[in-house]
């Protein structure tokens, strides 16, 4: 499904917030405190259900504890022994067909990974907007 098409389905939603979103469970790891509640007020306003770590241990932990989690939402660059790419490979492979946004500052973080393990649709660019964060939710849960 294009982008484009899930801008239109984003709009009915920002008109009904809750429609369809209250059994999506999402997994936020953001260990930059504006960010991360940047991050959860979207979600929130946006009516999903969504469980916070500040770092790929803590998200572990959730990861086993919350078998419905539907999407992994990590920064790339986190602190502690494990950075985001490999918190996502490590969810893919506990838990087939979660689906995965990774987000970092640098768009060049993903021409570093060899092979691309997922693509540019997966990543979501720092700053971003209300409208870009909700479009890339969308499209990662639609496909």
């Amino acid at each position: 499904m294009s982008l484009a098409k899930v801008d239109s389905q984003i709009m009915d939603k920002l008109m009904d917030p809750a429609k369809g979103n209250e059994r999506k469970l999402i997994l936020l790891v953001e260990d930059n405190d504006l960010v991360r509640r940047y991050t959860t007020t979207l979600l929130d306003l946006s009516g999903y259900d969504f469980v916070v770590a500040e770092n790929a241990e803590q998200a572990i932990e959730l990861l086993e504890q919350h078998p419905d989690i539907d999407l992994l939402l990590t920064d790339v660059m986190l602190p502690g022994k494990m950075d985001g790419l490999s918190l996502a490979e490590y969810a893919v492979r506990l838990r087939p067909g979660i689906k995965v946004i990774l987000s970092s500052g640098d768009p060049g973080i993903l021409d570093s990974v060899s092979p691309p393990l997922f693509s540019e649709e997966q990543f979501l660019h720092k700053p971003f907007t209300k409208d870009e964060f909700l479009t890339r939710l969308e499209w990662a849960l639609l496909n």
